[in-house]
């Protein structure tokens, strides 16, 4: 599959995901105008209060949504960046921590396929609209009032922090054409008639652009003299790399424990017994600090054992009740458990190892 044709196909499933996002709220609309009226009383309401040309950008963007029509490239960032974000407690259909990365993730297939100066605006133009979403203001209040760890929850629950923890768990930051801005480098993004003539809105959009853009930065720039944004994007930074790395840890353990449990569980399901010719082993690797199941076919009953020393667990029925210490050359010695009865005792029968 060409990275084109992947871009296309990355659209249109972006493109649904925030239909289903719209959905909840507007499914008992008659229609789509209907529709369209509860998605930007819902979703619009920033827009509509500060960027009034970009509120009627956005109308337009969920218009098609609403209608299934195809959106264009800067449409679909439109749709995802300039939107109200809400929590939705379903994560199939929550663009609530995704949105902005949603955004990236299409840019970075289809940059290469652009313009250089079409995709560095775009670029820019999504991470101005990270950093202009975040109530720095608020954060400062809550950082001179709470204790550290509440600080770091109401970071982890930025756009921001979001978008570093999810672009760099699936390396998008590293292996593609996007990369993390700093508010500096994304403060003027889109102020300028070169930037958006490309777009081919009309004279009258264009300076309406430019305005609402403008707005943004003196937010932006606001936050960056007054409520010390780039020391906040630091932290959040090393938040988000910290959170990562442990979340990774904690995958690898609960991947590592499951394995250990379903091969104790296959054993005790299978119910293998001494001398039944079919003995399966505990090995402990004490160098990977793991278990593996190893199988012995017990048909070696005439070939000299070489069996470095090691602990078995052998199962009966249900009750684990043996345990072996299997030595070279040397006679298997009861350690634990119920005793052998003498006489009608089955032999412990070991493969080879």
């Amino acid at each position: 599959m060409t990275s084109l044709l992947k871009g296309e196909l990355l659209i249109a499933s972006t493109q649904r995901r925030v239909y289903a996002y719209l959905l909840p709220e507007i499914h008992a609309a008659i229609d789509p105008p209907a529709e369209l009226e509860i998605a930007l009383e819902l979703y619009a309401r920033t827009t509509r209060k500060y960027h009034p040309t970009l509120y009627a950008q956005l109308e337009n963007t969920l218009s098609k949504v609403v209608s299934h029509i195809a959106l264009s490239l800067e449409e679909l960032i439109d749709a995802l960046t300039l939107t109200d974000q809400y929590d939705t407690r379903d994560p199939d259909t929550s663009l609530h921590e995704s949105s902005f990365y949603l955004a990236l993730q299409v840019l970075n297939v289809k940059g290469p396929h652009l313009d250089p100066g079409r995709a560095d605006y775009l670029l820019r133009i999504i991470w101005k609209r990270v950093y202009v979403s975040t109530n720095w203001g608020a954060l400062n209040r809550k950082h001179e009032s709470r204790p550290e760890d509440e600080t770091h929850d109401l970071m982890r629950n930025t756009p921001l922090y979001h978008l570093i923890m999810l672009g760099t768990e699936n390396l998008l930051f590293t292996q593609g054409f996007t990369q993390i801005l700093a508010p500096a480098d994304v403060h003027d993004a889109g102020t300028t008639a070169a930037e958006l003539a490309y777009l081919q809105h009309g004279d009258d959009w264009l300076a309406g652009a430019i305005k609402d853009n403008e707005s943004m930065d003196r937010t932006l720039l606001s936050a960056m003299e007054k409520y010390k944004c780039a020391e906040w994007t630091t932290e959040c930074k090393r938040l988000a790399l910290a959170d990562l790395e442990i979340h990774r840890e904690t995958e690898a353990a609960d991947r590592e424990a499951e394995v250990r449990f379903e091969a104790e569980l296959e054993v005790a399901t299978n119910g293998y017994r001494p001398g039944n010719g079919d003995v399966r082993e505990w090995i402990a690797d004490e160098e990977r600090e793991e278990h593996v199941l190893e199988e012995s076919d017990g048909e070696a009953e005439n070939e000299e054992d070489h069996v470095d020393e090691r602990w078995a667990r052998v199962r009966e029925g249900d009750s684990p009740h043996w345990a072996v210490k299997i030595e070279d050359d040397e006679e298997v010695e009861q350690v634990a458990g119920s005793e052998v009865e003498d006489e009608g005792a089955e032999d412990v029968s070991m493969g080879e190892d």
